[in-house]
């Protein structure tokens, strides 16, 4: 069930990568990449029930599943009018997952650390 979350986000990602850009503005393409990413990377630590702990020994499938999710998402964009496939953007996507990765780490550390002061 962990998993739901990021499954619909990432079915919605692909979604709008399936349709023609409404905008163009130089510079919000990478930006918009890494927000998605961001709140996919999110949604993913969350899935894998990653924290502070054991981070280290998940970051390779983290890394490994965001790196897949991105490419295939690229490719499939290189089969949409008006789309692209673009390895900037590919490292915008994993870039802003592994910033989601690492806000969930510290904001895991941050529950931990205050269930730890309230008792």
């Amino acid at each position: 069930m962990r998993y739901l979350p990021a499954g619909l986000y990432y079915s919605l990602i692909w979604f709008l990568s399936s349709r023609p850009l409404a905008l163009n503005i130089s510079g919000f393409d990478k930006t918009a990449h890494i927000v998605e990413y961001f709140i996919l990377g999110f949604l993913l630590a969350y899935a894998l029930n990653i924290c502070r702990a054991d981070y280290k020994n998940k970051l390779l499938l983290f890394l490994g599943t965001t790196g897949l999710l991105s490419a295939a998402d690229e490719i499939h964009q290189y089969f949409v009018p008006g789309r692209s496939c673009d390895f900037l953007d590919f490292t915008a996507d994993v870039l802003g997952a592994l910033s989601g990765f690492l806000i969930r780490i510290y904001l895991s550390k941050i529950i931990t650390m205050s269930k730890t002061v309230d008792r």
